[in-house]
């Protein structure tokens, strides 16, 4: 059986598109740029895509962007194939905690809940159910989460799906927004670089987080 990637999404610091992407790799236009807040006293690189918030979580921002790109190709495929035959499998590793984080801190503050929160941002399946209400599809939705192996491992959960006869088409990928609880769990663990990050260099100092 032969499994190929029929189109690709992409979202990330470099660009918002496949060429842009290209090209910034080219110029070396990184797009990282420090923050300020993520950590006390600390002013910490990180890869921001360059987009505005509609939604209320921002990780489903950058799905929306991503899934743009390949969206007539789905829509195609959905002529061909059962609903119930095309999955979706997404890797996510904080889903909204950063914007469940600022709710809770506002709960603490005044004793009232806010109006806007929602479970669905602390839910890390939460990207899967909403790709899938996106594209209409009734097959398997699920959300693989094990921090920073997740969107190796969704690939395979993908193939498997398709090998066991139950999906015929999977829409597969990951999904992360800018978190700070993320950002200080990495620099407590002295992981993260406070400049731009340089690997495979014997002056190497850590990484750079990003989202996508």
């Amino acid at each position: 059986m032969n499994i190929i990637l029929s189109n690709l999404g992409f979202v990330c610091a470099l660009g918002n598109s496949k060429e842009e992407i290209i090209q910034n790799a080219i110029s070396k236009n990184s797009g990282i740029i420090k923050t300020k807040d993520d950590i006390p006293n600390q002013n910490i690189p990180f890869g921001f895509v360059k987009t505005n918030d509609t939604k209320p979580m921002r990780c489903y921002t950058l799905l929306d962007m991503a899934f743009s790109q390949i969206k007539d190709d789905i829509e195609n495929l959905k002529k061909s194939y059962a609903l119930s035959r095309i999955g979706i499998v997404l890797a996510s590793s904080n889903t909204g905690i950063h914007e469940a984080q600022k709710h809770i801190e506002q709960w603490i503050k005044t004793n009232n809940c806010p109006a806007d929160f929602s479970f669905d941002e602390i839910e890390l399946g939460s990207p899967a159910v909403y790709l899938q209400k996106i594209t209409g599809t009734k097959g398997p939705a699920y959300t693989v989460s094990t921090a920073c192996s997740s969107s190796a491992k969704v690939f395979r959960s993908a193939r498997d799906l398709i090998k066991n006869d139950i999906c015929d088409i999977v829409i597969v990928g990951g999904v992360d927004s800018h978190c700070a609880f993320t950002q200080n769990g990495f620099f407590a663990l002295e992981s993260i670089s406070t400049e731009q990050t340089n690997p495979m260099s014997k002056n190497r100092s850590g990484i750079n987080l990003g989202e996508g």
